[in-house]
Parts: C-alpha cells; sequence; structure tokens
C-alpha cells in the first residue's frame, strides 16, 4: 500500500501536542471525481483526536457534477468554498490568502497543481509557515507543456513532501518534472469493503457493460462504442451503459458516433450517476478503456462488488488489474482488442465471476483505507517532527 524513496513514509511516534493539529486540505473541485472522493475517505476517517481538518475548494461547482462539499460538512469537516465559479479567479485567491492568514495551519495538503501554486505564493508570507504537502493523483499532461511543466518543477522542488498514487504515476513523475529533493511517497487509494459482493445479474437478458467515468477523452468511451458493432454481432442483446458527466467530451459527439456506427440503440447516456452502486447491480462487466489513468478509483468499486474488469494497460490499471486473475487488459484505443476481450468474458459467464470474486478478494488483501490512512498519518507525523526550516523552500 506504501512504498517510498524517502524515509519520511515511514511511521512516526505522534507528535505532542496540545491538542487536535489543525491540517488543511485543498482541491480545485467541490465536485465529484475520484480525487475528492479519495480526500473525502481521508479526512472522514482521519484520527479527530489528533487531527482537526479543514478543506478549501478553489472552485465549488466547476462542471455539472454533484456537489460533494455537504458530505465533507457531514463528516465534520470545516469547508470553505473560494467562489461558485472561476478556474483563475483573483477572489478566490485574495480569500486564500486570508484563510491561510487566519487559519494557522499547522500542514497544507493540496491535490492539483493549481492549488499548489496558489499555496506557494501566499506561503512565502507565513511566520510561521505551515508544512506543505502535495498529491499528485494523474499522469497529467500539465507537466509536459512547457510553462505548466516548469511550474509543476518549482512546486515539486519547495513543497516538504510529495504523495504519488502509484507507481505508474510515481514513473511519469521522475519523467516529466525530476525527482523532488525530499523524495517521493506511494500512498495508493484505499478502499475497505461495504457490503458483501454482488450477485452477478443473469445472462439471458440485456447485458450490460459499465463505464463509470466521466466523459472526456482520457476515459476512452469512444473506443467501447467503436467496439459495439462487432460485439452485436455475436451478443445481439450487449448495451453499454455511459455513467458520468461531460468534461472533455461532449454525449453529443459520442451519441453521433454511436448512430454513425449503427449502434445508438445499444449506447445509453446516463449522465452524472450518484448511484454507481446501483448500476453495478445491473452490469455484467466493468469497462474502462482509458488512453491513461493515474489509478482508476472505479476500479476499486467494481472490485468491491465482485465485478469483472476489462480496461486498457494504461498507467497504474495493471497495479490495480492482474490480467487473467481478477480482469483482462488490452492496448488503448484498440476496438478489436476491446471486443475480443469483452466476448471472451461474455460467453463464459462462469469465468467472469470468478474474476470478479478474485477482484474483491485483491481489494480486501492490497487496497485497505486504514493503510491509506496510516500511511498519510505517518507523512503527517514526520513532517510535524521536523525543525522548520530556517527561510522558506530550504
Amino acid at each position: 500500500m506504501i512504498e517510498s524513496a524517502s524515509p519520511r513514509a515511514e511511521a512516526a511516534p505522534p507528535v505532542a501536542r496540545a491538542g487536535p493539529t489543525r491540517i488543511l486540505h485543498v482541491l480545485a473541485s467541490g465536485t465529484a471525481g475520484g480525487c475528492e472522493h479519495h480526500v473525502l475517505r481521508l479526512l472522514t476517517r482521519l484520527d479527530r483526536g489528533r487531527w482537526e481538518p479543514w478543506l478549501a475548494v478553489l472552485e465549488a461547482q466547476p462542471d455539472e457534477a454533484r456537489s460533494v462539499l455537504g458530505d465533507f460538512r457531514a463528516a465534520g469537516v470545516r469547508v470553505v468554498a473560494l467562489v461558485e465559479k472561476g478556474r483563475w479567479s483573483p477572489t478566490a485567491f485574495l480569500r486564500y490568502g486570508r484563510l491561510l492568514r487566519q487559519g494557522r495551519f499547522a500542514l497544507v495538503h493540496s491535490h492539483a497543481l493549481r492549488a499548489d501554486l496558489l499555496t506557494l505564493v501566499w506561503a512565502w508570507t507565513l511566520r510561521p509557515r505551515p508544512k506543505l504537502v502535495r498529491t499528485i493523483h494523474n499522469t497529467d499532461p500539465l507537466f509536459e507543456q512547457p510553462l505548466t511543466g516548469r511550474l509543476a518543477r518549482l512546486s515539486a522542488q519547495t513543497l516538504d513532501a510529495t504523495i504519488v498514487i502509484s507507481e505508474a504515476v510515481e514513473r511519469y513523475v521522475r519523467q516529466t518534472i525530476g525527482s523532488p529533493p525530499r523524495g517521493l511517497t506511494r500512498i495508493s487509494y484505499g478502499l475497505d469493503p461495504t457490503a458483501l459482493p454482488l450477485p452477478m445479474p443473469p445472462s439471458n437478458g440485456r447485458r450490460v457493460l459499465l463505464v463509470p467515468a466521466r466523459l472526456d477523452p482520457q476515459k476512452g468511451q469512444d473506443v467501447l462504442i467503436r467496439a459495439l458493432p462487432t460485439l452485436r454481432e455475436r451478443f445481439p442483446t450487449v448495451e453499454a451503459w455511459l455513467a458520468g458527466h461531460e468534461t472533455g467530451s461532449s454525449a453529443a459527439a459520442l451519441r453521433s458516433l454511436a448512430v454513425d456506427l449503427g449502434v445508438a440503440e445499444a449506447v445509453r447516456l446516463l449522465g452524472f450517476r450518484d448511484d454507481v452502486a446501483a448500476l453495478l447491480r445491473q452490469a455484467e462487466i466493468v469497462v474502462l478503456p482509458s488512453r491513461w489513468e493515474g489509478f482508476g478509483l472505479a476500479l476499486l468499486e467494481a472490485m468491491n462488488a465482485a465485478r469483472p474488469i476489462v480496461a486498457s494497460a494504461v498507467g497504474a490499471i495493471p497495479e490495480v488489474v492482474v490480467h487473467g486473475e481478477t480482469g483482462l487488459l488490452v492496448p488503448p484505443d484498440d476496438p478489436r482488442a476491446l471486443a475480443e476481450a469483452l466476448a471472451a468474458l461474455l460467453e463464459d459467464p462462469g469465468r467472469a465471476a470468478a474474476l470478479g470474486r478474485a477482484g474483491r478478494r485483491r481489494l480486501e488483501a492490497r487496497f485497505g483505507e486504514q493503510t491509506m490512512i496510516q500511511a498519510t498519518e505517518a507523512v503527517y507525523n514526520a513532517l510535524l517532527s521536523a525543525p522548520q526550516p530556517a527561510r522558506f523552500g530550504e
């Protein structure tokens, strides 16, 4: 669950303090996504005897997904939404600086490059300065662009600790922005099983392939649509259910592609859904045909439901899904290979069910939520036990 090139990841003794230590997490978005759900789980489960968690959100409602700010508040987290919309809002920038000055946080943990940069600007003015942590959640193409890549390198060189969520993200960070002087700590996402595995739906009716991901070129929903004509020749009742809100891809463009390929009746665009568990009850296979992926929290949700997975062999996906044991992996952007893998499971429901059960066991053994939380607390304790640098960035 946790691996590191730095001693900061080793368990450290609790830091002596009079009461809970106030820490601030910073998200770019206040709407539902893998990163946001990860932070919600983390702040919900942190030891409240030791930590007082706050959350700052740069944009409360940047897209059409459901707001998760109420979930954080219900978990006892103090939430500050800086603006409703505005990717680089001056108002958000000024309000964030005021929050940092008045909040007197011992530690600030950011979860996006935008949040990193705003934190670094204000951190120069703070006395005492909080310890600064960043989690990198994806193999972000921004790191490859000239300006944002330079800013990412500056951020990584200055922060007190950098967490990556997978080996693939760690490798990508080292290749694109280099190794931070204080090392990288690897802490995977975690999800504790919450219920008995779901029984597989009967295969004599419609056969549902579920993609639980936002509509974006990264997630490759178009690849599945392109695989459907071949697949429907053998399995005429198969359907692709796309559950996610629009970000980089439009529902209209995906629908138009399905019409052009003659499979419009087999594609259901469900929009954002907050009831993925209910969709998993009807799904026979979970599909994630991503072009790149930092982790894929939806994979853990599929494993929790004991659903077989067919996904692209990109990024961190092979770290989560074991090919031939808990699912099948295919090359990205390859509709033919995707259709063949899906057909192999559709024609052998017994094998599909066995893969799903193995995925549930792998979740229980490898991706526990408590391990994730303990590893993160170890990073916090190590930082807060270290002496404060004499000047910012040292």
